[in-house]
């Protein structure tokens, strides 16, 4: 069973719905995070986000310089600080399948790169990925033992992870090496002149994003 998105999932998937919260996810990986409210251990900059979004596209989430000693709350309610990885922003899809000895695990089947700077949520590129191996920590088998699950999608800045999906990536992946997200008043003229293909897949997280993405030229 393959959710189509993380709404999906959610009705899907009762027993696990704690996994849709990435502050809880972010403290179980050992990652310095706090909700609104609470200080930062020191002054810098720090990815803030919802705790919950199920509308994905990375809505809401963006750096902020935070300092520990604000008289007034520096983020909005419902969101949480974490600290600022560096490195690639990779995202995996897995496959709970049979290793060896009768054990069985998470297994990667495919990993992309994706561009987005400076906005977070604005992607300007994805491309497959062949020698980057995503670990997946111990407690991640816990998925696989509801056997409804077989994929979930994992996302890190380098080697931290920073969401995990219940469900494959939904973007078009298959057959191609490298997707161009097309965001509404981009011109794709350049590429179809370089020989990719256009696809509709149109998303603008319930009407909250800026501005909707269109599709993807891919190639």
């Amino acid at each position: 069973m393959n959710p189509q998105d993380d709404t999906e999932s959610w009705n899907i998937f009762p027993d696990h719905r704690v996994w849709h919260n990435k502050l809880w996810l972010s403290m179980k990986l050992g990652h310095r995070c706090g909700p609104a409210g609470i200080q930062v251990p020191e002054s810098g900059e720090y990815v803030v986000r919802p705790i919950y979004n199920l509308m994905g596209m990375g809505l809401g989430a963006k750096i902020m310089f935070l300092r520990p000693d604000f008289k007034h709350c520096q983020i909005p309610p419902g969101h949480f600080w974490c600290e600022r990885f560096e490195g690639p922003h990779y995202s995996a899809d897995f496959e709970w399948s049979h290793l060896q000895d009768g054990l069985w695990g998470w297994t990667q089947i495919n990993c992309w790169r994706g561009y987005n700077n400076p906005q977070l949520w604005r992607f300007t590129k994805w491309e497959k990925i062949r020698d980057v191996t995503i670990e997946t920590p111990w407690f991640f088998s816990k998925l696989g033992w509801n056997w409804n699950m077989r994929h979930i999608n994992v996302e890190t800045i380098g080697d931290k992870i920073i969401e995990v999906h219940l469900r494959r990536s939904p973007d078009p992946h298959d057959g191609h090496e490298i997707l161009i997200p097309i965001w509404q008043g981009d011109d794709i003229s350049s590429y179809m002149r370089d020989g990719y293909k256009y696809i509709e897949a149109y998303d603008d997280a319930d009407g909250q994003l800026p501005i909707p993405r269109l599709g993807f030229c891919v190639k």
